[in-house]
């Protein structure tokens, strides 16, 4: 699991990427956090992504640092 930086529109988000073991080219789910903003839910449910389903998972931050 690895943090991740984005800008949109000038404004910088961190987000977390998860990748599953042994796959260099995976397909992406992405995880949106609810209203209280990114928490250790969405990255455990990022990790679960990647290691039971062999997807990668990228759990985006809405909110911004």
């Amino acid at each position: 699991m690895s943090a991740v930086d984005y800008q949109v529109d000038g404004k910088t988000y961190e987000g977390w990427l998860v990748k599953p073991e042994g796959r260099t080219n995976a397909p992406v789910v992405v995880i949106a956090h609810a209203w209280g903003g990114l928490t250790d839910n969405e990255k455990q449910k990022a990790a679960i992504i990647a290691k039971e389903f062999g997807y990668a998972a990228f759990a985006m931050d809405v909110y911004g640092k």
